[in-house]
């Protein structure tokens, strides 16, 4: 009996090695372990090896399977805003002249521009990165794209030139669109087309497109047109400015007006109605601004710029606003400063000494006048058009000590 034991031991050992590891050995000596901790290892194993066999995938293989994937992943986002996205992708196809159906790696890539490339201009554009997500693309973002890529490789501009322009027009064109959002929401709203607290149906977006569909071959034209009339203008100012005998180009006049007590004015009215007071304002500023010659250049909030090569051109319009303000219960007191001299003219804007000049002397004004620097002092006191009442010298915060005129017409008292 123990003879017989002794003969089956070894058995009964290999065994419980074989229970324990999965794998038995011949000759091997380790002993026995929990069954529970080798077979994990034992399936690890098996899954390394299982692994290590998977065939090798070629790199275009797996460049479609991730474009695939994310377009997969695309497709199924379901966040609140990729919902209010979709709600309005009629309008949003009406507008770009076709369907959505492409992101905006595949707008880049199609269009022979680099991941980065195409990054710079969409935030030179003005947008952040999130707003590219999703189908948001058609083939007109990649025509424009294409024109863009030509134009630098064609050296008609180079490419700082390029994003510069690119720049200007996405500044100018951002303004253009609020702008042409609160007229048309207007219009929406007056035919019961627009309630902001509900999610448009599809029977209310057709007829919102239908509403529009006439006016935006016209905005287009138009457009197209102003542009054309402006940029006439700009070479004809130019041309204007260089036959000046005594003064280079960029010697010119700015002025900064300024409604008084707007930020009292802020807290008593409406939001429609302290909206409607700035565009009011701003389009009579439009108005005398091209009666006398002069160009705006830009608001901010309250406050206009205005600039022209001749200073003459902007006392007139300093003095005829003011008259205009005065004689008109709907608009504050006005202060304004007016200043000439060197500046930087760039990309539709100005800066330089002389117009922080300008803007320091519109903070000293008193309300209902006009403050002029030295230099328009000296320009304009040879009209007989004006008279001038000298204020004291005052120190100014960044610049030398400086006087002031008050302007006024030669018959106001």
């Amino acid at each position: 009996m123990t003879e017989n034991s002794s003969k089956d031991e070894p058995k009964v050992k290999a065994n419980a090695k074989t229970r324990a590891n999965g794998k038995a050995k011949a000759g091997t000596n380790t002993k026995a372990k929990p069954a529970t901790k080798p077979v994990k290892k034992a399936a690890t194993k098996t899954v390394a090896k299982k692994v290590a066999k998977k065939p090798v995938v070629k790199k275009a293989d797996k460049k479609a399977a991730k474009k695939t994937a994310t377009k997969e992943v695309v497709k199924r986002q379901n966040s609140s805003d990729e919902i209010a996205r979709t709600s309005i992708a009629p309008v949003i196809e009406y507008i770009l002249h076709g369907p959505v159906d492409l992101t905006f790696d595949e707008v880049i890539a199609e269009a022979g521009l680099s991941q980065e490339q195409g990054l710079l201009i969409w935030r030179i554009l003005g947008f952040d990165d999130s707003s590219a997500d999703g189908l948001m693309f058609n083939q007109t973002d990649v025509d424009a794209l294409k024109a863009f890529k030509r134009a630098v490789d064609r050296e008609m501009l180079t490419l700082e030139d390029m994003l510069e322009m690119v720049r200007a027009i996405a500044q100018t064109t951002s303004r253009l669109a609020d702008w042409q959002a609160t007229i048309v929401g207007r219009r929406l709203e007056a035919l019961g087309l627009s309630n902001p607290d509900k999610t448009p149906t599809e029977e209310e977006l057709a007829k919102v497109i239908k509403s529009i569909s006439g006016l935006r071959p016209i905005l287009e034209r138009l457009l197209l047109q102003i542009w054309r009339r402006q940029t006439v203008d700009n070479v004809v100012r130019s041309d204007r400015a260089s036959s000046k005998p005594s003064e280079a180009s960029d010697i010119g006049t700015v002025a900064f007006a300024d409604m008084v007590g707007f930020t009292r004015l802020s807290r008593e009215l409406e939001p429609h109605e302290l909206a409607r007071l700035v565009e009011r304002f701003e389009q009579i500023v439009t108005l005398i601004a091209a009666e006398t010659g002069a160009k705006l250049m830009k608001t901010i909030g309250d406050e206009v710029l205005i600039m022209s090569a001749f200073p003459q051109d902007v006392a007139e319009f300093a003095l005829s606003l003011q008259q205009f303000t005065e004689n008109a219960d709907e608009f504050p007191e006005l202060r304004i400063g007016i200043a000439t001299g060197p500046m930087i003219n760039q990309m539709g804007d100005v800066f330089g000494e002389t117009v922080n000049r300008a803007s320091r002397l519109t903070a000293m004004a008193k309300p209902s006048s006009s403050y002029i620097d030295t230099e328009t002092h000296e320009a304009l006191e040879v009209d007989n058009r004006y008279r001038f009442k000298s204020t004291r010298m005052r120190a100014i915060q960044g610049l030398s000590r400086m006087t002031a005129w008050e302007l006024r017409r030669a018959k106001d008292k």
